[in-house]
């Protein structure tokens, strides 16, 4: 052992009684490793070689053989859907990893299929967009209107869960499990009921996380029952809510997936199913799709949007209800099938509003016309705010999908209005699965609106009866018409326009490139009330916060304890890899002044 390690360690193992004398020690190691640390911290190879980079790649189909093509893609190559492609002449976004990247584009290439890279490093865009490294980690709060707005891990939820129910101020709220999950999770929900009206009424059910990667759907549930419990905004529509309905909502049926989701790793980031270990040799194979394992026309075929291989990302199950998770969910359904009025599944991402049926497009569904109504009242308030939703049958509008929450729910359990809604961005986003948490505010504050409306339309149906009812079922005939015909001519207009492509006229625009017209603002452009410090140089009156030319104000950090410091200098590791719970040092450019500075604990990481 050297004379320079034993310095180190002495130096080490009391961070508190630096010398003098050890001090100028440990600065001659640190010297010594200056230049290989600059290196380490700025080369960042993986960042210039393809071979390292997941990529999201944006497939435009012209004939059906390009669909056929893909389907096959899909198998091989084990290209992961972010959007499927659903006709010809529209486009599909699929998830590449590194190792298939350059034969996938080699046969996109070689059967004139054209692609443009939607996301050119997958795995950076997730960290950049990570919600870990811009929010600093604070001891738990004991109220319940801090988790608001936010991206909550699963201790986080059940937290916000308890507190809700000891604080609630607006309604009675019971909360209780439904469950364990596959990990052993517990899997809670609550009940919300009006604090003075005792009277039977029916029930709206919500659940939220059937899919692990698709954060926004358990932040809006939060915010749906942070509005019934509290009413902190005096919205004078909570209390007819109430008196109109009982709330019954689950807010996270997949606890395992979702946890698995807050891992490190893009892989980890994109996961999707439940986290079961049964059904496989494969050691790299997990779970079940949910959302294809429930039991009304179960069906693990390809051809109904299933699939019979464990390691495939729609893995159906060997049976229906197979997964604890779907068990669960299935019982509190029949457990109230007797109250429940209207059906609520959230998903994300693409904006359509969904029902049955999802595992056949050949099959018509009754009522149709009262089910398009009600789900126009949704859809238009969200019009209001600028979201284009879709409305339509699962299959016919999205691709067949067997063993959905939808169909079982409608088909089994007896429930008239089941949906399915897709939640934004909009389908043709560079985000996808990754909106931003800056965004969650908007978007779970905007869809409270249209739920509002759909609330209030359900009432009505329920409760009309001879000829206003006739009138109501020509008004429904009369949107689905005028929607098919939107779904023909496919041009969306007026909508949140996240993608990456030039925005239209009275959009939300969040693209890459500037907008036009009557640009609104997501609060994230400084000078405008409650903005965060994003800013741009393409121009006045445009909100583009993916813009080329950005400059983002970094959170304060939290002090590095010198040891990490030190083991990151002594072991030639860049300071992330030394400091795995906190991502926040995810680039660091260094200098001497910094290093000794942070040796006598001020805040001077500088973060790229």
């Amino acid at each position: 052992m050297t004379a320079e390690t034993k310095s180190f360690r002495q130096v080490r193992s009391n961070d508190r009684t630096l010398t003098k004398s050890s001090v100028t020690e440990l600065l001659v190691v640190l010297l010594k490793s200056m230049l290989l640390l600059s290196h380490v911290c700025t080369a960042r190879p993986d960042r210039e070689d393809d071979s390292h980079k997941y990529k999201v790649l944006r497939l435009h189909f012209k004939i059906d053989d390009d669909i056929n093509i893909i389907r096959q893609l899909k198998v091989t190559h084990n290209l992961d859907p972010w959007q499927e492609v659903r006709r010809v002449n529209s486009t599909g976004d699929y998830l590449v990893s590194p190792q298939n990247v350059d034969e996938v584009e080699k046969q996109l290439k070689n059967n004139h299929i054209h692609y443009n890279i939607l996301i050119d490093d997958a795995e950076r865009f997730v960290k950049e967009n990570d919600p870990m490294r811009f929010r600093r980690r604070k001891k738990r709060s004991t109220s319940a209107h801090d988790y608001r707005n936010k991206f909550l891990t699963y201790t986080e939820l059940r937290h916000f869960l308890r507190d809700v129910k000891n604080t609630a101020t607006n309604a009675n709220v019971e909360m209780e499990s439904i469950g364990r999950s596959f990990e052993g999770r517990p899997t809670p929900y609550v009940k919300i009921s009006s604090l003075n009206d005792k009277k039977p009424k029916g029930t709206i059910f919500i659940d939220g996380g059937i899919h692990g990667r698709e954060w926004i759907s358990p932040a809006l549930t939060v915010e749906i029952i942070h509005r019934l419990a509290f009413n902190t905004e005096n919205d004078t529509a909570v209390d007819t809510l109430l008196s109109m309905f009982n709330w019954l909502i689950v807010p996270l049926v997949n606890p395992d997936g979702y946890a698995h989701t807050f891992t490190p790793g893009l892989e980890n980031r994109m996961w999707r199913k439940s986290r079961s270990t049964s059904y496989s040799n494969d050691p790299n194979c997990f779970g079940v799709d949910l959302n294809r394992n429930f039991g009304y026309h179960w069906n693990n075929s390809p051809s109904h949007g299933g699939s019979s291989n464990p390691c495939s990302g729609t893995f159906s199950g060997p049976r229906s209800f197979s997964e604890p998770e779907s068990h669960n969910l299935r019982n509190i359904l029949l457990g109230n099938n007797d109250t429940i009025k209207g059906y609520l599944s959230f998903h994300s991402f693409g904006q359509f509003f969904l029902y049955p049926w999802g595992y056949s497009s050949d099959v018509d569904i009754e009522d149709e016309d009262d089910l398009v109504h009600v789900a126009a009242a949704f859809s238009k308030a969200m019009m209001a705010k600028n979201y284009d939703y879709n409305v339509g049958g699962s299959a016919k509008v999205l691709y067949p999908a067997a063993g959905g929450s939808d169909d079982y729910v409608r088909g089994t359990v007896g429930v008239k209005y089941s949906y399915t809604v897709e939640l934004p961005p909009h389908e043709t986003s560079r985000y996808g699965f990754l909106l931003p948490e800056s965004l969650v505010s908007s978007v779970v504050s905007d869809t409270w609106d249209g739920l509002k409306a759909f609330a209030l339309r359900l009432y009505k149906h329920l409760n009309t009866k001879g000829e206003r009812q006739d009138v109501l079922k020509d008004e429904g005939q009369a949107v689905r018409e005028a929607n098919n015909q939107k779904l023909v001519e496919f041009k969306p207009t007026n909508v949140h326009n996240f993608n990456n492509g030039p925005g239209n006229a009275n959009v939300h625009n969040l693209n890459n490139r500037p907008g036009h017209g009557n640009v609104h603002n997501f609060n994230n452009r400084p000078g405008h009330a409650n903005g965060n410090s994003y800013t741009t140089s393409i121009g006045s009156n445009r909100d583009n916060i993916n813009s080329t030319a950005y400059k983002i104000k970094r959170p304060k950090l939290e002090p590095m304890p010198v040891s990490y410091l030190v083991e990151s200098i002594w072991t030639s590791r860049p300071l992330w890899l030394s400091r795995p719970r906190n991502p926040t040092y995810s680039r660091v450019e260094t200098s001497i002044s910094d290093v000794i500075n942070t040796l006598f604990k001020t805040r001077k990481i500088m973060v790229g």
